[in-house]
């Protein structure tokens, strides 16, 4: 991608810049994208054609215990045990103190969000889809629109990962550039 374009496609005043070639090089671009790929409808409506909403929704959890909150203390199915110090110490550098501390309240509310759900249906891979799942929803709007305050870029964003599911394509939300939603 020419400059010009990756500077269109990023717009002009964003902090960080995420390219179609590699939409997902740091742990900052990841969590960006997880929280809009967890907020839109438009991606959420594609996948809900092929996978029930509450397994969406677990695996949405999934994704954010196990791979994209690095200062988390916990998987989905239990500890994490000893922190990679250096790891934590990585992501936090990418964010400023406000942007931790959101993060931090936005983490501590979906843990407790999940800490309210039985052991059968986690076992099971869902989440209730409901009221609660919404509310986990609505906060991640909040936290991603602090995180990228430039709504052009967002929609931009949302609109290019839409396109990705839309065709079949990989999404760029874990390590390996695919969006795990399998048996």
């Amino acid at each position: 991608m020419q400059e010009s374009e990756q500077q269109q496609h990023n717009g002009a005043d964003s902090s960080t810049t995420i390219s179609h070639a590699n939409p997902a090089h740091s742990p900052r671009d990841r969590l960006i994208l997880f929280l809009l790929f967890l907020t839109s409808d438009s991606c959420l409506r594609i996948l809900k054609q092929h996978i029930p909403a509450e397994r969406i929704s677990f695996e949405m959890c999934r994704l954010w215990f196990d791979e994209i909150y690095v200062p988390g203390k916990r998987y989905m199915d239990g500890l994490k045990g000893d922190q990679n110090e250096e790891a934590v110490a990585a992501f936090s550098d990418l964010f400023t103190d406000e942007e931790l501390a959101s993060l931090e309240r936005f983490h501590a509310f979906l843990d407790l969000r999940l800490d309210m759900v039985s052991d059968s249906v986690l076992g099971n891979r869902s989440f209730p889809a409901g009221d609660m799942w919404q509310n986990i929803v609505r906060d991640a709007r909040y936290l991603v629109e602090d995180l990228e305050p430039n709504a052009d870029r967002r929609r931009h964003l949302v609109d290019w990962l839409a396109d990705l599911l839309a065709r079949g394509h990989d999404t760029p939300l874990i390590t390996n550039g695919r969006l795990h939603l399998g048996p």
